[in-house]
């Protein structure tokens, strides 16, 4: 149970939480911090053309890729997650 419970709150291929666990923590920055707070919403625009192009295991892999990156640019008090599928 606990792994499936797991597995539902990260996304298998980025590793980021999924839209609900990194809500409250988003929320509570933005009230914590008020002006201070910056909002960064990337998106990855022509997705579609690397998986078919190269196929999906490398679209799997640039996922994987970008989820990785987007955690290590963060601040460790940055909430950081996907929101799409």
């Amino acid at each position: 149970m606990h792994r499936h419970l797991t597995a539902s709150r990260r996304d298998p291929l980025t590793r980021l939480p999924r839209r609900t666990p990194y809500t409250a923590p988003a929320r509570q920055a933005l009230h914590r911090h008020d002006d201070s707070t910056a909002v960064v919403m990337v998106d990855a625009d022509h997705f579609k053309a690397v998986n078919d192009t190269m196929g999906h295991a490398a679209g799997d892999a640039v996922l994987a890729a970008f989820g990785a990156r987007l955690t290590a640019w963060a601040d460790p008090r940055a909430a950081v997650g996907r929101r799409g599928r």
